[in-house]
This record gives structure tokens, sequence and C-alpha cells, in this order.
């Protein structure tokens, strides 16, 4: 596909000629990315459950022009697959964009290197206009104003004072913020940790991108730039969800100084699903799973990416059962039953420049599914006075001193410390006045007791995003605003961020999918579910925040779905009767429902 793709582009396309990838720079045009163009939904449920042809594949390409006039970002769909010979613009959105609002790339990180290169070519030039140079300057550098910790700084002699007041940081492997082993370990001897085996092998199927596991099943795949993606999710061979993906990854920063609040990060412009690479197994999954492999045409070759780790499935025991009772009270009978919870969870990790992400899909045995992202980030911290006191966040409105519209404002978080005095004044209250159940049910589903079939939706990530929607960059990421949001399904509605997501003129706003508003009763609905985190750097971030605490979740929960759980058929149950004779107890029966529980790992 993608030698093919490459091709036709450099064989010629109307008005321009085509890069390599391995030489493109800001200027030629160039192939940034191509993926696999998912066809419109309605053509897919034809093919999988009207036996309608299955649509030709084609590709998503996204091109850079530097070269021609007024340089720009086209993405097109080209195809067939199988002999590409024709392309259109990719439909609902804007035929050209400016290069300006294209994503990063490895070609335009290159003009950090420009002072360099204009010292190398203007360097004696400047010095004799104007006395100095740009690098290497000592003290006659034409960059004379500093800035450190509130207090300006004319030449480099005097900014370099605070600093040799105090000793230079270690940054040997002793240093904190190396990532390697050190202190006392927690267990003398150096005992193996416990480990998890399959006794009777793996109990999931892997057929290419299709899982199988129980009575679930569904595909998987990864989006080069969005990240992962599940389709036609079944559970008994009902299609409990056609797709569940990841949408944005956004990080919006606070601090003194202007890289710190103007800090704004949406990390699929930074490649999220090319950036899930290797996963190590004993660390990153279990040592027994089994890993799944992507490959993508991406910026840096015209050969494609490949990356054979790029998710990891297996099975885990959560260590919780999945029900039990223990019926004990005196003339009635004694029994006890329970379950463990087993689950097969499906995960990827990508790494955005200080973020990790573990994305996880987790399949329960009762039809639940879980869907769970856990942080792990080299903190960027911004120099401010510490204490430890209950923090507040409120928004704060500081003045933009680095746009080019000098009226202009940056809304950003602050938090406020405040010290509390007392039990009465720390007691904090949040609104439980109007909880919501919130389900999605079918109403020409009804079961002999008149409910509709429907599944429930459990959001255990949910955070308030206090920054007001319309100022800064908020409007590209007016998702935040929503801890869940559902609307009708349309083509034209494909992601909740655009790629091209610009503060002033955005491509479109996740707020116009809401504000049309549509009937969403007995409709194809689309649930967009938002989770986040408020964190505050703390020394217990170095060198790398651990998972405690930074996972956030969301659950989908059959609702009235089944006529009772579907775990009551899942085949590790134990249930022990007691025998009795004469009112007492003689002895116990155990059943194990066909598992067999002996394990020898000699």
């Amino acid at each position: 596909m993608v030698e093919n793709v490459s091709t036709l582009f450099r064989s010629g396309h109307q008005e321009t000629s085509f890069t390599f990838a391995e030489k493109a720079t800001v200027t030629p045009n160039y192939n940034f990315v191509a993926d696999l163009y998912l066809s419109p939904k309605q053509d897919v449920l034809n093919y999988l459950d009207n036996g309608f042809p299955q649509s030709e594949r084609e590709a998503r390409v996204m091109i850079f022009r530097g070269a021609i006039t007024k340089p720009d970002v086209i993405e097109l769909v080209v195809g067939p697959l199988s002999n590409p010979s024709g392309y259109r613009h990719v439909p609902y959105q804007p035929k050209s964009l400016p290069l300006i609002d294209r994503p990063y790339s490895n070609a335009a990180d290159s003009i950090g290197k420009v002072l360099d290169f204009l010292d190398k070519k203007l360097g004696d030039m400047l010095f004799h206009l104007y006395g100095g140079r740009l690098v290497n300057c000592g003290d006659r550098c034409l960059i004379s104003n500093f800035v450190h910790q509130k207090m300006f700084f004319s030449i480099t002699t005097n900014i370099s004072m605070p600093y040799k007041k105090v000793p230079f940081p270690d940054v040997t492997q002793n240093s904190r913020r190396i990532v390697t082993s050190r202190g006392v370990p927690l267990f003398k001897k150096p005992l193996r940790d416990p480990q998890q085996v399959s006794p009777d092998g793996k109990r999931y199927n892997i057929n290419n991108r299709h899982i199988s596991y129980g009575f679930w099943e569904f595909d998987v795949a990864i989006a080069p730039m969005l990240g992962p993606r599940l389709n036609d999710i079944r559970y008994k061979k009902e299609r409990i969800a056609y797709e569940i993906s990841s949408q944005e990854l956004a990080n919006m920063y606070s601090g003194y100084k202007p890289s710190e609040y103007t800090a704004f990060f949406q990390d699929n412009r930074y490649k999220t699903g090319a950036l899930s690479k290797y996963l190590v197994p004993g660390v990153d999954c279990p040592s027994d799973a089994t890993f799944i492999s992507s490959s993508f045409k991406m910026e840096s070759s015209d050969e494609p990416l490949f990356n054979a780790h790029a998710f990891c499935v297996f099975e885990l025991n959560t260590g919780i059962p999945l029900r039990r009772h223990h019926a004990y009270r005196k003339f009635v009978h004694s029994f006890y039953e329970g379950a463990e919870t087993i689950v097969m969870i499906v995960r990827t990790i990508p790494t955005i420049l200080l973020y990790d992400y573990t994305m996880d899909f987790i399949f329960y045995q009762n039809g639940v599914i879980e869907t769970k992202v856990t942080t792990f980030v080299m903190v960027a911290t911004s120099w401010y006075q510490n204490r430890f006191e209950t923090l507040d966040i409120e928004p704060v409105v500081t003045p933009n001193e680095v746009s080019d519209d000098p009226d202009a404002s940056i809304v950003q978080n602050m938090f406020i410390k405040r010290l509390k005095y007392s039990e009465l004044e720390e007691a904090t209250k949040f609104d439980f006045n109007f909880p919501k159940y919130l389900t999605f049910v079918n109403n020409n589903a009804k079961d002999k007791f008149g409910n509709s079939a429907g599944y429930r939706l459990v959001n255990n990530g949910m955070t308030k995003y206090i920054l007001p929607p319309n100022d800064g960059n908020n409007p590209a990421v007016s998702w935040s605003q929503y801890q869940v949001a559902v609307t009708k399904y349309k083509d034209s509605e494909p992601a909740s961020s655009n790629l091209f997501a610009h503060s002033k003129k955005p491509v479109f706003t996740f707020q116009q999918f809401i504000d049309d508003n549509e009937n969403i009763v007995d409709q194809d609905l689309v649930t967009w579910v938002a989770m986040g985190m408020h964190h505050i750097p703390q020394k217990e971030d170095i060198p790398v925040t651990h998972i405690t605490g930074m996972s956030r979740s969301f659950f989908f929960l059959p609702y009235n779905y089944f006529d009772e759980s579907p775990g009551m058929a899942v085949n590790n149950a134990v249930r022990i009767d007691s025998v009795e004779k004469d009112g007492k107890t003689e002895s116990d029966k155990i059943r194990r429902y066909g598992s067999r529980n002996n394990v020898d790992c000699s």
C-alpha cells in the first residue's frame, strides 16, 4: 500500500512535484503520513450485517506542500489500494489549510538550528554592523536581556551570578533526575516477584487483528495520529459498540513564565499512534502476553514504519472476587459461593514528549467493558515558592506579553493556597444534588417485564475543566467542557478534535456538534467521554510519576441487557455446601464447575 501510494504522488501530482520523505525539509512537497481511510459507517454495516460487497480499501494521505506559492496542507483519499489510480479530498473539511497549521513534523523541528545557521552565514556581517553575535558571543551578544525569577539582567555575567552562589546540580547517574533504581531495597533478599501463568494455554484467540475471548470479539487497530481504536465490539454475537477509540490527549500548563503559561499541547499533533512504540515484556505487559504489530507510512521514510510490539494482549487475575456470598446463619443452610475476576486486557502505551499514557481496554466475563488511561510524567516544573496547604483551583487572567495582539489576555489555572483552621472548615461537600444514571437503551427491545435493553456509562475519570470555553486555546478543545456528551452519529463528525485545531480559526469545534441540538431518541448515537486530572508537581514526582492515583477510567455495564449476570456462567466459580447430620455440620462439599485448581510450576 505505502509503496503504491508514494509512487502515485512522486510520479506527478497536479501543480506539484514531490520529494522523497528522507530528503524532506520545510520547503518541498512531501507525503507526511498515510493511513487506512475508514469507509462511511453505513457502508461498513451493510458489509458486516447485510451481505453487501466490501468497500474498496483506500488510503488517507496528508501532504505538506511547502513549494507552492501559498504553502498549505491537503488531505486526500487515494485508491484503490490494490492499484492507486485516483484521489479526492477528504470530505467534511477544507480542501486546503495553511501550512503553519500543520501537525508537528521532524522537518519543522530543524528550525531550532536557525541561530547556528544564521551565525554561519551572516555572523561576520552582524559582528561588523552591530558589534555582536547570535551564538558563542561571550559578553557581546545581540540577545542581551534575560529574565530570571522576576528579575531582569542585561548581560550574561549578571544573570550567572545567582548560579555561582550554590553548587551546580549533580547530573551524574546519582542525580534524582536520572531514571535508574537506587535507594534501600524493599526486601533484603532479592526474591523473585510473583508471576501469573496460564496453565492450560491462552484462552483468547488472535487472527490478524481480530481478537476473540469467551463471548467477546472485536477488531483492533491503531491510527498514526489519533491512537488506538477498537471496532465492531460484540458480546454473544450482539454488537455492543461500533467503535471505541482514543480521540485526543491534551495538556494545559500554568505557570509564571510565558514558556509555561502559554504551553498548551494537543498531543495528536505529535502523532499519538505512531509513538505507541515497543512494549517491554515483563514490565509494560506480563511476560506471557501476546503482541500485535502496527505499520504506518510516516514522514521519516517512504518505507513503512513497523512496530512489532504496538499492542499487548493478556489475561489478568485481578485478585478480587467477581461475586461472592457466605451464608452462615444458624438454622439456615450454610454455603459459600464465589468466583474470581478474570479479565482480558488490550494495552498500548504512546509516549509523547514527557508523557507516557498506558491505555487499557479491559473486557470482563460478565459483559462489562472498562477503558482506562494511566499517565506517567517526566515533570516540567515552574519556579515558585512552595508550602504544604490545601490548594483551591481558580481561573486567572494574565496580560499577554507574547501575542501579536497587544490587548489579548491568557487564561490559565492558578492554585490559591488557603489554610484551613478547623475540621468544619476543611470538610468539603461536592454537589450531589443531581445524581445521574446515564443509560443507553433500545426502546424497541423489551423484555417480559417491559424493561428496555441497554448499557450504562459510569465515568470514574471526570474532572472539572474551569477555564472559560471561548478564551485562549480553549475553543480548540471545547470537548473538555463536558464530562460526557451524546450526539447523533454523522459521517461529518468523525472525531472530537481536528489535527489542524486553531484557537482563533478552528476547522470545527466540538461545541458545534452539540449546538445543532438534534434529537437523540431512537437514533444512532455517539458517546464522547472526557477524563482528566489536575496535577501539581511534587518531590515524589522525581524522576518520573508513579502509577498510584494516576489512573482514570470509565465503564460500560449491561443494564437490563441480560436476564441475569452473564458472570454466572464462568467456570472458575467455587461453591461450598455444608453437609449436615443431626443438626451438625459433618463435612463440606466443594464444587468447582469443571475447572482444575492444581498448577505445577516446577
